[in-house]
C-alpha cells in the first residue's frame, strides 16, 4: 500500500488551487455576495410576513374581534334590491286590479310574481304592440329585478357559507409556506449536520 502522502497529494494540490481560486473569487466579489445575502434575507422576510404571519394575524382577528375578511356582497344591497321589486310589483298589481299591499308583499317574499306573470302572460299575446304600447317592458323589468333578487340572495348564502369557512381559508394558506419553510430549515440542519 502506498504512504499518506502519495496517495493524497493529488487532492491536496487540488484543494489548495480551488481555495486560492475560491478566496480571489470571493474577494473580488465581496460587494455582490453581500448583495445577494441582503436580497435572500428581504426575500425571506417578506415570504414569512406576507405567507405565515399575515394570514395567522387576520385569523386571530376573526377569532378575537368576529373581523371578517371575504364578503361577495352586503346585507344592505339585497334588502335595497328586494324593497324595490317588492314596489315595483305592488305598483303593477295596483294598476289591474284592487289588491291588498301586504298580501302582494307576503307573495314576493316567498317568490311568488304571480300578479305579474298574468298580466305578461297576456301581454305576450301580442308582443310587438304591448312591447310598444302596452306593458310588456315593465312586466319584463320587473322579471328582470326578480333575477337581481335571486342572484343576490344566492350571493349572501356564498357569503354566509365563506364568512363561516374563513378561518379555515386563512389556517390552509398557512400551511403550504410552513411546510415549504420548515423542509428549507431541515435540509439546511442536514447539510451543516454533515459538514460539521
Amino acid at each position: 500500500r502506498p504512504s499518506l502522502a502519495i496517495r493524497c497529494w493529488i487532492p491536496a494540490v487540488v484543494l489548495v488551487a480551488s481555495a486560492r481560486l475560491l478566496s480571489s473569487y470571493i474577494t473580488e466579489h465581496r460587494d455582490d455576495f453581500k448583495d445577494w445575502i441582503a436580497d435572500g434575507l428581504f426575500t425571506l422576510r417578506n415570504y414569512i410576513s406576507q405567507y405565515i404571519l399575515a394570514p395567522l394575524k387576520h385569523g386571530y382577528e376573526t377569532i378575537r374581534y368576529g373581523k371578517h375578511t371575504y364578503s361577495v356582497m352586503s346585507d344592505e344591497s339585497l334588502a335595497s334590491d328586494f324593497r324595490s321589486l317588492e314596489d315595483m310589483v305592488i305598483g303593477f298589481a295596483k294598476r289591474f286590479s284592487d289588491v291588498n299591499p301586504d298580501d302582494v308583499r307576503y307573495r314576493v317574499e316567498h317568490g311568488d310574481l304571480s300578479d305579474v306573470m298574468q298580466v305578461y302572460s297576456q301581454e305576450m299575446q301580442q308582443p310587438f304592440r304591448n312591447a310598444v304600447f302596452g306593458d310588456l317592458v315593465q312586466a319584463m323589468l320587473i322579471q328582470v329585478q326578480k333575477v337581481k333578487v335571486d342572484v343576490g340572495q344566492t350571493m349572501a348564502a356564498l357569503d354566509k357559507l365563506l364568512k363561516s369557512n374563513e378561518l379555515n381559508f386563512l389556517l390552509l394558506s398557512t400551511v403550504p409556506a410552513t411546510l415549504s419553510i420548515y423542509a428549507a430549515a431541515k435540509w439546511l440542519s442536514i447539510r451543516i449536520s454533515w459538514w460539521i
